[in-house]
């Protein structure tokens, strides 16, 4: 991926991770910019982290159960 400079960025966690810091950064100032922001709900979850033991008949990405599903990441209401 390539930051908004065009510069190709680091191909590790470390670089995806602020990929996706600048990228919700930018979505939630377009928000607050268009007035959305205090009448939104946002809920951003992740998925498929990484289990300790795997279950027979699932594939690790298809493993929902509690030891490999994370959420919420962060949970933004409304402000009526």
């Amino acid at each position: 991926t390539y930051t908004d400079e065009k510069k190709e960025r680091e191909k590790s966690v470390a670089g995806q991770k602020q990929e996706v810091s600048e990228a919700l950064g930018e979505f939630f100032r377009q928000l607050k910019k268009n007035k959305l922001w205090d009448n939104s709900y946002i809920v951003l979850v992740g998925l498929n982290g990484e289990a300790p033991m795997n279950r027979k008949a699932f594939l690790w990405r298809e493993n929902l159960f509690r030891e490999n599903v994370h959420v919420p990441l962060f949970i933004k209401t409304p402000q009526l």
